[in-house]
């Protein structure tokens, strides 16, 4: 809280002057907790938002953009150069909406998309080294599913066969561990060798 500056009331005003795509975020609580004061939140329905938080200047409030998530809830953000305004908490709500609509949104929503795409990029590999996964435990003759773990940017399978310790599946590649007796370590090696693995 910043003196008696309500940002959850403020963030609603500017939302409304903003335009009918913006909405409020009401904050999750715990029950019996109440909300936070030092930030709040508004959004558009495709997840581009705008986070309002108390400025270390009295009297200012901090503009900054809130970014997307993956699957495992990690967010996506710029490692540098993130678009952040300090505007007045003494302007009015159509004022701080033209503020940020002038020096704030020409700059995040790019960045917004950007990091987006990266998302949807880590997703389809994500789809990739699943399907991968499928495609290699059809040519086990089947691998049960506890012995299927997702760990980080690979799956990783343990085939109960003998000779295969571990299969780390890649969107674009498969890494295997293998020991085997000498004679078939040179098959495998003649059936591999001089071969080109460029797509």
């Amino acid at each position: 809280m910043n003196g008696t500056l309500d940002l959850h009331a403020l963030a609603q005003d500017v939302a409304a002057q903003l335009g009918p795509e913006w909405a409020y975020r009401v904050p999750k609580v715990d029950p019996g907790e109440k909300r936070p004061e030092w930030y709040a939140t508004i959004e558009q329905p495709d997840g581009a938002g705008i986070h309002f938080g108390t400025a270390r200047a009295p009297g200012r409030v901090t503009i900054n953009g809130t970014w997307p998530r993956d699957w495992r809830g990690e967010v996506y953000r710029p490692h540098k150069d993130a678009p952040e305004i300090t505007v007045s908490a003494e302007r009015p709500a159509a004022d701080i909406a033209r503020e940020i609509s002038r020096r704030f949104m020409p700059d995040y929503i790019p960045k917004y998309v950007e990091q987006l795409n990266w998302v949807e990029r880590a997703t389809q590999e994500r789809a990739n080294r699943f399907g991968n996964s499928r495609r290699i435990a059809e040519a086990l003759g089947g691998i049960p599913a506890e012995d299927v773990r997702e760990d980080g940017a690979e799956i990783r399978i343990y085939p109960k066969q003998e000779g295969i310790s571990r299969l780390d599946v890649h969107a674009d590649r498969v890494d295997i561990g293998l020991s085997l007796p000498v004679e078939l370590a040179a098959e495998v090696l003649r059936l591999v060798a001089g071969r080109s693995w460029k797509a």
